[in-house]
């Protein structure tokens, strides 16, 4: 918990079984959302609820539970465990870390979501990282995807369209300059506000992805 608000980004565990994985994501206001993988079934007709029984809600790829930036890390990390073991049976010996990725803590938590949004699209410039995620709300949903794909005349944004059936996204280019970067931070979320009103005051998750090297 305090590694993941440390830097911002998200801590991934996994036991031997990567399919029960699980993570923290900081937000930048040091707010948390945990997400643990969908249970296995143990028979073909059984429903796991412990998950929904807890808290937890269905997200895009696994269950999240949002936590306000006031939860501690030490209750936030036996929320975790609880998790793990109720919906897993999973122990503290059976996981590691599989993955540890930032987002941009140089930016102070109170600055608005323009300059977090505009700072990880600058690392992603500096060949830092080739990919960004960013994510909002509570729980929250995918705004956006940025990727530096070679050949193009910019940073690839696409923009999934919320709660479509159809999974239309859309999908422009940032300039690889300062001047771009800001002028695409505001377009990304001027984009994301016609999905979700009220995004700027949202939790903003910021996930930079794939360090070149």
């Amino acid at each position: 918990m305090a590694e993941a608000r440390r830097i911002r980004g998200s801590v991934t565990l996994e036991p031997a079984d990567s399919r029960r994985w699980s993570a923290v994501v900081a937000a930048t206001d040091g707010s948390l959302e945990l997400r643990v993988a969908e249970p296995p079934r143990r028979r073909p007709w059984s429903k796991e609820t412990w998950l929904a029984d807890h808290g937890f809600t269905r997200a895009r790829d696994c269950w999240a539970l949002p936590l306000d930036a006031s939860v501690g890390d030490d209750e936030a990390a036996a929320r975790w465990m609880d998790a793990l073991t109720g919906a897993h049976g999973l122990a503290v010996g059976d996981v590691d870390v599989v993955y540890v990725g930032p987002g941009v803590p140089a930016v102070p938590a109170s600055a608005p979501h323009v300059a977090h949004v505009e700072a990880a699209l600058e690392a992603v410039v500096r060949r830092e990282f080739n990919r960004l995620h960013v994510f909002g709300g509570r729980p929250s949903a995918p705004w956006a995807f940025v990727s530096d794909v070679v050949d193009e005349p910019g940073l690839r944004v696409e923009r999934p369209h919320r709660d479509d059936p159809d999974n239309e996204i859309d999908q422009w280019h940032v300039p690889r300059t300062p001047d771009g970067c800001r002028a695409g931070a505001e377009e990304l979320l001027r984009r994301v506000e016609g999905d979700w009103p009220g995004a700027r005051d949202a939790p903003l998750f910021i996930h930079l992805l794939a360090p070149h090297g």
